[in-house]
């Protein structure tokens, strides 16, 4: 029910590949109830991008999104960006301490 608030971006430091875990997205779930993702994820209406090294994956923040198993030796590096509106403070992955003051 929130209007657009933030966006994500990501950017692979290495190729992504199926064994090393690909973010998996639920199509449309920036649209649907937390319940209408999960039913939707179950159904496998995802898809997960093999995006290449320097590549940037953009998606809208209200996306329903998950890490897949990495279950290959190497690490999946990725460098994360959030752009969001002031208001916004993401708690749910990085927790709600600040690492520098509003000066």
């Amino acid at each position: 029910a929130l209007p657009p608030y933030a966006i994500n971006i990501f950017v692979p430091l290495n190729d992504t590949t199926v064994e090393m875990g690909p973010t998996e997205f639920v199509l449309h779930s920036h649209r649907m109830t937390d319940v209408d993702a999960m039913e939707a994820t179950e159904n496998n209406d995802t898809i997960s991008p093999l995006p290449k090294a320097g590549d940037l994956l953009v998606y809208d923040y209200r996306t329903c999104h998950r890490g897949t198993a990495n279950i290959s030796t190497s690490v999946r590096s990725v460098l994360y960006l959030m752009y969001a509106r002031p208001w916004f403070r993401e708690h749910m992955n990085f927790g709600t301490e600040r690492l520098f003051d509003d000066e």
